[in-house]
């Protein structure tokens, strides 16, 4: 089930906002700042399954200070209830609110507590699960959900026959790359191999590029359904690694996967512009953030225009 719109009240620096009418492939763009990466973590705390773990990586993804609850509401202030709703294609609202107190947050459900996160200094020390969503949807942070093993991604892949894709997508962007394979470590624990021209090589010990890479075209392959947010892809791809993560994302959005991602990178923009068919930019919108006295302000544009609306664009991202 796709996402239409996404309404965000006093949560980090955004005080009020609202994005309709978002696309299968919907792509943010603006400067640092305007609420970006916001949007994406109210997203997930809002709508998906595990909404308490989402929260929980929303505190641990960015630089931890010993406030960081406090940071949750709008500008820091206290008293504040935050508010995020996402609306489907088919009009179900999926609604959650966080409540604070001294040390402690709490995500609610209309009055069912999902669980609370507790801190103390920089770290969160501990989160209770108290009640599970009595409603969710698909939606996965590619970006956050580094917590699935390489091999079960790959197995996965492997199950759905979308190895060959997933091979197609690699070799033109790693030197001497041959294939994947899941082998057994010395702990007879499952591995994610990747086969060289000169051997054999676990993943997780190649470059941070290769491994994103990897982890980008495989987490696309495991998803049949639902909503991928994505943030800043760009990050440790080289160049020819981005045009292959364009047509990993391009290949999840024709199997009708709803990808949202935040990108500071005219390349991405330019890679999906050309990797994209006629069709595919009629499923492609981009929305220029802006972020004023908290206040979340778009300005859509729809794939055909994207091209000629770039310099535009541009203006955002430099």
């Amino acid at each position: 089930m796709a996402i239409q719109s996404v309404n965000i009240e006093k949560y980090r620096g955004i005080r009020e906002g609202r994005i309709e009418d978002l696309a299968p492939l919907t792509i943010l763009t603006g400067p640092n700042g305007c609420g970006k990466s916001t949007v994406l973590e109210a997203i997930h705390v809002a709508a998906s399954p595990t909404g308490l773990d989402a929260l929980a990586l929303a505190l641990t993804g960015r630089p931890r200070i010993s406030d960081g609850l406090k940071w949750l509401a709008y500008k820091g202030m206290s008293g504040q209830k935050t508010d995020l709703a996402v609306v489907a294609r088919d009009g179900s609202i999926y609604r959650r609110t966080l409540d604070r107190g001294p040390g402690w947050v709490a995500l609610r459900e209309g009055e069912r507590v999902l669980g609370t996160i507790q801190s103390q200094g920089p770290s969160v020390t501990n989160t209770m699960k108290q009640g599970v969503p009595s409603a969710s949807l698909p939606v996965v942070g590619l970006d956050l959900d580094e917590s699935i093993p390489l091999a079960r991604l790959f197995t996965h892949a492997v199950l759905e026959d979308r190895k060959q894709s997933v091979l197609a997508l690699l070799a033109p962007v790693i030197e001497g790359f041959r294939d994947l394979e899941v082998l057994q470590d010395d702990n007879d624990q499952p591995v994610l191999f990747m086969t060289l021209h000169t051997g054999r090589v676990p993943v997780a010990c190649t470059g941070s590029g290769t491994h994103a890479m990897v982890r980008l075209v495989l987490q696309m392959a495991r998803l049949g359904e639902g909503t991928a947010l994505l943030e800043e892809p760009e990050v440790h791809l080289h160049p020819r690694a981005i045009q292959q993560a364009a047509r990993a994302i391009l290949t999840g959005v024709r199997r009708n996967v709803q990808v949202i991602l935040a990108t500071h990178s005219l390349e991405v923009i330019d890679a999906l512009l050309a990797e994209a068919t006629d069709t595919d930019l009629t499923q492609m919108a981009c929305y220029r953030c802006r972020l004023v006295d908290g206040v979340l302000g778009t300005g859509r544009i729809q794939g055909p225009a994207m091209a000629r609306l770039r310099k535009d664009i541009e203006d955002d991202l430099r």
